[in-house]
């Protein structure tokens, strides 16, 4: 059998032009028309595009002047408009309100341009909190007329809970909206490498461009720019240019499993049946016990930023 599944990553653009809040969402919002657009016309089956894309570059006021209701907003609007017309999934990073929530959101949207889920971030940094930011409570998956996605969203990737669950809820590509960036370019990539061996899935970075002028910044610092798309067995099998916006595609089979030839026993058997049906769930309480959770290791400053 073979179920090809063409995947495009989108690696938005940083540099965002505009002389105030509605200027600034106004470009935000080009960008991402003109880059799904890209992916569609790239005949995709899959793609998405990175976290908060439509509140780059603005500042904390400016996100409170622009930012809208998630579902009947514009940008899920734009995404469902172009998801129908191209006939493509795809994964939408952005910010916005559930009610009166302030969320960190991945939309899955699919072909036909309806809703198939939203994966809210679970993993919240501290100043996301500080600035309100409401998380999720499950790493869910989506069915759509391929196979099984989750997602994930930049900080949730820090925890290797949050693939390992997606993993064992048997989803074969994982995407990953993300800024998440600062922790050097070996460590990263051989995280974001072991987090797909260890979820026996494809793994879609959705990162963003930086300028090469300010990348040195300690916070631009390792993976930022660096878009790409992991096999489960941990290769690198596509990447964007080294920060330029722009799209990588690729077309990977989903029926291709990770074979491990006698690995536990006599036999050929795929790697994750055999790692499924060995684990053993009652021995792991440690990783859920609330008093094995320390308390910061120092007060923070207050901060409204996110």
């Amino acid at each position: 059998m073979s179920r090809k599944v063409k995947i495009t990553a989108i690696q938005i653009p940083d540099e965002i032009r505009g002389a105030n809040a509605q200027e600034k969402y106004a470009c935000n919002l080009k960008n991402i028309e003109d880059y799904l657009t890209m992916a569609g016309e790239a005949g995709c089956d899959l793609t998405g595009i990175g976290e908060c894309s439509n509140t780059r570059g603005l500042t904390p006021a400016e996100k409170k002047e622009v930012l809208g209701p998630i579902e009947g907003g514009r940008e899920v609007e734009i995404g469902a408009r172009l998801a129908k017309r191209y006939r493509m999934n795809i994964v939408l990073g952005i910010a916005g309100y559930e009610g009166d929530k302030k969320r960190n959101v991945g939309v899955v949207i699919d072909r036909k341009g309806g809703i198939a889920g939203i994966y809210r971030k679970v993993q919240l940094t501290r100043r996301e909190v500080q600035a309100g930011v409401v998380p999720g409570d499950d790493y869910a998956v989506f069915d759509l007329d391929f196979g099984r996605i989750g997602v994930v969203i930049c900080h949730d990737m820090s925890f290797a809970e949050s693939t390992r669950i997606l993993g064992v809820r048997r989803a074969e590509i994982i995407m990953w909206p993300s800024n998440w960036s600062g922790w050097g370019r070996d460590l990263s990539n051989c995280m974001i490498r072991c987090r797909a061996i260890d979820s026996g899935a494809f793994l879609v970075f959705l990162s963003h461009a930086s300028n090469p002028v300010t990348c040195h910044q300690a916070w631009k610092r390792g993976v930022a720019g660096c878009t790409c798309v992991v096999s489960p067995m941990g290769e690198i099998v596509a990447q964007s240019p080294q920060r330029a916006p722009g799209i990588v595609s690729i077309e990977v089979d989903l029926d291709i499993k990770r074979i491990a030839p006698g690995f536990t026993c006599d036999g050929t058997d795929v790697f994750m049946d055999e790692m499924l049906c060995e684990r053993r769930p009652e021995i792991y309480a440690p990783l859920c016990d609330p008093a094995l959770v320390p308390p910061p290791p120092r007060e923070h400053p207050q901060r409204t930023d996110a």
